[in-house]
């Protein structure tokens, strides 16, 4: 017979977001060596997720202010915890545990709000994006996230306006039911903001 095998630090939710939002059940590969806006949604990139070594590297190399491009890329991080990877951002929104897809998806409908105003080029079908982010106002989740309206509102016009921005689904630590779902809703994000 067969063998069940159980797998709790698999990247299974990653793939299969990807296939459902994508079409393809591959695990994308974040290069954050050019960004310039990198939101972080309980990814914690430095310490568990992928290759969180190369991660640091390129973060680093993105903020080099020094460099011949003076690049200064913004790092925000969403997650409940004060983590390494959330002292080392700009920027800490401490939202509920399990709350990461609402952020990114109030984060991607101030975004597509914002460069459809704008004339900009947003990824994949408007009238499509625009009907499924509609009820993921700032206003309509900041009391399930645990992020103020206002705050959700800027950063998400800040990604928006970013020339290279990112967005990084949450690791393995935050694997839930709903880790799937989470996962889509980031990489809804990314391609509002043409990330993929």
């Amino acid at each position: 017979g067969g063998r069940v095998v159980y797998e709790p630090f698999s990247n299974d939710a990653l793939r299969e977001a990807s296939r459902a939002v994508f079409g393809a059940a591959g695990r994308p590969i974040f290069d954050l060596t050019g960004a310039d806006y990198v939101v972080d949604l309980g990814a914690d990139s430095f310490e568990t997720w992928l290759s969180p070594v190369e991660h640091q590297r390129q973060i680093l190399e993105a903020r080099d202010v020094a460099s011949e491009e003076g690049r200064a890329a913004r790092m925000v991080y969403v997650g409940p915890r004060l983590s390494m990877t959330a002292s080392s951002a700009d920027e800490w929104l401490p939202a509920k545990p399990g709350s990461e897809g609402l952020v990114a998806l109030a984060l991607a409908n101030v975004a597509l709000e914002r460069r459809q105003a704008a004339g900009q080029p947003v990824g994949g079908d408007p009238a499509l994006l625009a009907g499924l982010l509609a009820g993921f106002a700032p206003e309509k989740v900041a009391a399930a996230t645990g992020v103020d309206a206002a705050t959700l509102r800027r950063v998400g016009e800040q990604i928006a306006d970013a020339k290279r921005p990112v967005a990084l689904p949450p690791g393995t630590g935050l694997t839930s039911a709903r880790a799937v779902a989470t996962n889509a809703a980031v990489l809804i994000l990314d391609a509002v903001i043409g990330a993929v």
